[in-house]
């Protein structure tokens, strides 16, 4: 299906297995499968899938990220599928969607061919926009609060710098106060710890499986599925550290 692409990733073994489970995966889609698309390796896309895995159980979600759809043929293939609904990313479908949601001031211009829209070219989130949008009605209290923390990752809304610290345990921070309490910034440093732990996690998932579990799990649990991921998110650090010593 994406042969040329597989090829072309030959030296860059994280991609190239990204794209044959993409591919396993969309050789699983059938006629009725209600098939969504959402930025990936993107926090806001994530928390965008698992707002739609809240309102849509069955649905199948794909996380694609622009290198994967402009290289040359891939958009052929994609629309061999018919898509319900994008989030964060351009409207490339050809069939009628159910919805598009974006914030992307590139995507203005664009034609949509979609029965509902919602854009804000100063919108902070593409998952805040779909919040406001209603297509999915609200979510849970739990996925709320990832949402709101998306209009500091996707914005870089900090006052702090990216943090080295091991984290042993969220704990505290879930007893915080949580970020769906205080809509508006400047935030707090404990909403900041959040959403910092919050963007870590698109770091450590880049695998296809690894973000489905990931879209499942702050679906179900929100911001205390975190604790799963604080390994690779102290990895992650360390590295991080490095980087910024050296």
């Amino acid at each position: 299906m994406f042969d040329g692409l597989k090829s072309a990733l030959e030296k860059d073994e994280r991609r190239k297995k990204f794209v044959q489970n993409l591919e396993k995966f969309l050789e699983g889609v059938g006629e009725d499968d209600e098939l969504y698309v959402t930025h990936g390796h993107c926090t806001d896309g994530l928390v965008a899938a698992a707002m739609i895995r809240c309102a849509v159980p069955h649905a199948k979600i794909l996380p694609i990220d622009y290198w994967f759809l402009n290289f040359e043929g891939v958009r052929d293939e994609l629309l061999k599928f018919t898509f319900k609904g994008i989030v964060d990313l351009i409207p490339f479908a050809e069939n009628t969607l159910e919805f598009w949601v974006d914030h992307h001031v590139s995507a203005m211009g664009m034609k949509v061919n979609s029965n509902k829209i919602r854009f804000d070219k100063d919108g902070e989130s593409g998952a805040y926009q779909l919040l406001l949008s209603g297509f999915l009605g609200e979510p849970p209290l739990h996925v709320l609060e990832l949402v709101l923390l998306t209009r500091i990752t996707d914005t870089a809304s900090y006052s702090i710098p990216p943090p080295f610290e091991k984290v042993e345990s969220i704990e505290a921070l879930l007893s915080a106060s949580r970020a769906a309490d205080k809509v508006e910034g400047p935030y707090d440093l404990e909403t900041q710890a959040k959403a910092y732990l919050l963007d870590d996690t698109t770091g450590v998932t880049y695998d296809f499986w690894e973000w489905q579990a990931l879209v499942n799990g702050l679906a179900k649990h929100g911001f205390g599925h975190l604790q799963t991921l604080l390994p690779k998110i102290n990895e992650l650090r360390l590295e991080r550290q490095k980087s910024f010593e050296i």
